[in-house]
């Protein structure tokens, strides 16, 4: 591949994900220009829809200006005059014609509507594309070479993106619908947190249909096309060497190859290009922030053993988190997530990650025989007993399948103290070696009328759950 098309493809893949990472900063990813209420007297819905529709335009700007690489004559100002007089009103229908489809979308099933919805995107997108070039290329759209070998590609491509999003999609959906059933209070911040994983695949979803349409619309070769003067590369060598008047030979650069005035082309419009963007950033930051990323915090910490100095166990903790503006002056967080490791003498035995409106901490449990045991949460249960550290995840331990002495008291030992989440967690376990202690407490809990002191010590958790869980496993 000749320079010029190499540089045209390394500057046009920068833009497609610079745009992105742009617009990732500005606001969620989000398909729609409204709002969920756009019809409401909401004042932050609205100005969250007047918001996507400044970066649509933008957008769909920034779309007709790489179309126009096509031409050769065509002036800023004539443009102009297309995109606001055919342009932007003919992709504004497309755009709210899709937006339409996602809101009908949004009536059925989540779980079996997020696949169509990418489907829809990926369909207005091309659309846009299309009326675009329309316009701007003045004729037929055509597509260049071996177009059905690229969008057979592409659809290969986001086919399996669609696949890896229905799967997360499904996931978060079954993991929601459990927590809702279990908790009194949904954790705010595991919904958010949710959603935003979900928001990154749709990026790369995006930006693996950008790369497409470009590919299949000739943005890439005709931009090499246009660029044929700009990016000029020394003639092939000749037969012969050849000597300047000060007697050095002249060594042509063979064809093909990157010239350094090539690169510094490239890197300086790719220079000016972030600058200007940041630069137009700053109204939209100062006079529409919502949804501007803030707070950015990646933090760790150190908990140290509570009894026992050495042998010691203890947690560190890294988190990780940022938030986005609600107002100038406000922010929500968006995102939480929390990395902790178990340590016995400062050496990892397990670790996990949370996601929780909490980041937990290590709790003492007075266990028969057991010198120093810990919980951590609901999490996991660390131990030292007989000189041999030991660290399991608590959701692991009804498939655990040693017979570990120590552990069973641990496990006894927290629900004796009343935590339905450690007898949830750890009843089947028992049940090979205490059959009684777990019908103990499952009538405890399957009863109609539970005791208080566990309805209080369970206050997060509702009560019907509690009991219907100890009635099925009755």
């Amino acid at each position: 591949m000749k320079s010029k098309a190499v540089v045209a493809y390394v500057e046009y893949l920068f833009y497609i994900v610079f745009l992105h990472a742009v617009t990732f900063l500005l606001r969620p990813m989000t398909w729609t220009l409204f709002s969920s209420q756009p019809f409401g007297l909401d004042t932050a819905g609205a100005l969250e829809s007047l918001s996507n529709f400044v970066i649509f335009t933008v957008t769909a700007f920034l779309i007709a200006l790489f179309f126009k690489s096509r031409s050769q004559t065509m002036t800023l100002g004539e443009l102009l005059k297309i995109f606001f007089s055919k342009v932007l009103p003919s992709v504004l229908g497309i755009r709210l014609l899709t937006d339409g489809v996602h809101f009908l979308l949004e009536l059925a099933d989540p779980l079996y509507s997020a696949v169509p919805t990418l489907i829809a995107e990926a369909a207005g997108l091309f659309l846009i594309f299309y009326v675009t070039k329309r316009f701007v290329c003045k004729g037929q759209p055509t597509f260049k070479g071996k177009a059905g070998t690229k969008l057979l590609i592409g659809a290969g491509v986001l086919a399996c993106i669609c696949v890896w999003y229905a799967v997360s999609n499904a996931s978060i959906i079954e993991e929601l619908e459990k927590m809702a059933a279990k908790y009194v209070e949904l954790p705010s911040l595991y919904a958010s947190t949710a959603e935003h994983k979900l928001q990154l695949i749709s990026i790369v979803f995006s930006l693996v249909t950008w790369v497409t349409l470009f590919s299949l619309f000739g943005i890439f070769n005709s931009h090499a096309e246009k660029k044929q003067e700009s990016y000029k590369v020394a003639p092939a060598l000749p037969r012969k060497l050849t000597f300047n008047r000060l007697g050095s030979v002249a060594n042509p650069v063979p064809e093909g190859k990157f010239t350094t005035g090539t690169v510094t082309v490239l890197i300086a419009r790719i220079f000016a290009v972030t600058l200007l963007s940041f630069v137009c950033m700053f109204p939209k930051v100062m006079l529409l922030p919502q949804g501007f990323v803030s707070d950015f915090i990646r933090q760790s910490s150190v908990s140290t053993a509570l009894y026992s100095p050495d042998p010691s166990i203890n947690s560190n903790l890294y988190w990780t988190q940022f938030g986005r503006k609600t107002a100038l002056n406000s922010q929500k967080t968006v995102y939480s997530k929390t990395k902790v490791e178990i340590l016995f003498r400062n050496r990892v035995i397990l670790e996990f990650d949370r996601t929780s409106d909490d980041r937990g901490e290590l709790h003492s449990v007075s266990a028969e025989g057991v010198e120093m045991a810990y919980r951590y949460e609901y999490d996991a249960v660390a131990y030292f007993n007989e000189g041999v550290p030991f660290a399991i995840l608590m959701q692991d331990i009804n498939s655990y399948e040693k017979q570990n002495d120590a552990l069973i008291e641990i496990c006894k030992a927290m629900i004796r103290e009343g935590h339905f989440e450690a007898f949830e967690n750890t009843y089947a376990y028992l049940q090979k070696y205490d059959p009684q202690f777990v019908k103990e407490f499952t009538d405890v809990y399957a009863a109609d009328d539970i005791a208080e002191s566990y309805l209080k010590r369970n206050a997060h958790i509702r009560p019907e759950y509690m009991r219907n869980f100890a009635r099925s496993i009755g």
